[in-house]
């Protein structure tokens, strides 16, 4: 039997080993190199040379095989959903480096630009002893977009108590809560780490995500943080400086602290709904979210605000508001404006105001009413009937109880 010359036994083996991920060019130029391979005469015995041939052929294979993939690499699938967006914003404040940084709204993701970018109108980073602000105002197309970090301090640690970003919207635009505190460190280090945030709220019920890759934050390095101080604003004439914080009063009762720099002009408004996002009210360590200040309601309690992907922005009374005693019936209907409204026949949506500590959530493809203690009271599409009047802004400020007339007939 004729044993197979050393050109043959190549070529057999690149057929049966050779990966697919070698290119066929490289395939190809391999198996059209001629053998110039001199045998001289045989003193091993048979076997061995086929043996030989096939793993010389293995060898070959395998250099082509390394060479491809050095040439060609695989590519991973990207962190993030897309190519990572690198990010540095420095000032004498502090700094912030990371790798990869983007909001995702629903399914939407904004890349948020570094200070060199055009796209950034406005970045600035400052701060004082107890307080800074991270803001960063750009256009995603045609999109204005803002994001802001409220920086806090006291003689001990640093730390990021929110972050805020508009929702991506043009029309009757919102905003997107991240609670803090975050990335709390010692005065005088920095933080470091890969942090994914959810957002704790929205002004239109939408879900967000905010992600920092291999973030390097550093803040406070050019001053020397210190306790902060609490107390009011002092008055026309008055010498006294601003405290850092200030009471947030429900009734006659110190319900938290607001930051007093932390204002809704500290934020560049622009198509949104001409008001500031809401300013988060601390407890007495001046650290621990307790509820909100929001625009046109003052005090929202922190459980009476949407603190989940479920959870529906909703429209809830001041704290104290008089329970008046007029009757109203209609359809309970998903509003942008209230979370949940009334509707009647013929008319338009009729905005309400809830009592406080009740809230909204999605439920088995409707939204649920929830009061106080957390029970459900109605659906969407349920006609109910429900105490209260006419208040601010003529909008409906509900009494309880809320009965249902009519189940939803979906």
């Amino acid at each position: 039997m004729n044993e197979p010359t050393l050109e043959q036994a190549l070529h057999a083996t690149l057929q049966a080993a050779a990966p697919a991920e070698v290119p066929a060019h490289l395939l190809d130029r391999a198996r059209a190199i001629p053998s110039s391979v001199v045998v001289p005469p045989r003193w091993w015995p048979a076997g061995w040379r086929l043996r030989t041939q096939a793993g010389l052929g293995v060898v070959v294979v395998t250099v082509l095989a390394v060479g491809a993939l050095l040439i060609f690499p695989r590519q991973g699938p990207p962190i993030g959903g897309g190519a990572p967006n690198p990010v540095t914003i420095t000032s004498s404040f502090g700094s912030l480096v990371a790798s990869d940084l983007e909001l995702t709204i629903g399914s939407q993701m904004f890349r948020i630009p570094s200070s060199a970018e055009q796209a950034a109108q406005t970045m600035s980073l400052t701060g004082s002893a107890t307080s800074g602000q991270l803001t960063v105002w750009w256009h995603d197309g045609s999109i204005p977009m803002t994001l802001v970090a409220f920086f806090n301090a006291n003689a001990k640690t640093w730390w990021v108590s929110e972050i805020v970003a508009t929702d991506g919207r043009t029309e009757e635009a919102g905003w997107v809560y991240f609670d803090g505190p975050l990335f709390e460190r010692p005065v005088g280090s920095t933080f470091t780490g890969h942090s994914d945030l959810t957002n704790s709220r929205s002004t239109n019920g939408v879900q967000a995500s905010l992600r920092f890759g291999d973030l390097i934050l550093r803040a406070f390095a050019s001053v020397m943080p210190r306790d902060p101080t609490t107390g009011t604003m002092p008055g026309l004439g008055d010498t006294r400086p601003v405290p850092d914080f200030i009471p947030m009063v429900s009734g006659v009762q110190i319900v938290g602290y607001v930051a007093s720099a932390q204002g809704p002009d500290s934020v560049p408004i622009s198509s949104f709904r001409g008001q500031g996002p809401d300013q988060p009210v601390f407890g007495p360590d001046l650290k621990t979210l307790v509820g909100y200040s929001v625009g046109g309601q003052g005090f929202v309690p922190l459980s009476a605000s949407p603190t989940g992907p479920n959870q529906v922005a909703f429209n809830t009374q001041p704290s104290g508001s008089l329970c008046m005693q007029a009757l109203t019936v209609g359809v309970l209907v998903a509003d942008p404006e209230s979370g949940v409204g009334l509707g009647t026949a013929g008319r338009p949506i009729e905005h309400v105001r809830w009592p406080t500590g009740w809230s909204a959530r999605n439920d088995a493809g409707s939204i649920a009413l929830i009061d106080a203690n957390g029970a459900i009271v109605a659906h969407v599409g349920d006609t109910v009937s429900m105490g209260g009047g006419i208040g601010s802004g003529g909008d409906w400020f509900v009494c309880p109880p809320v009965q249902v007339v009519a189940p939803s007939p979906t």
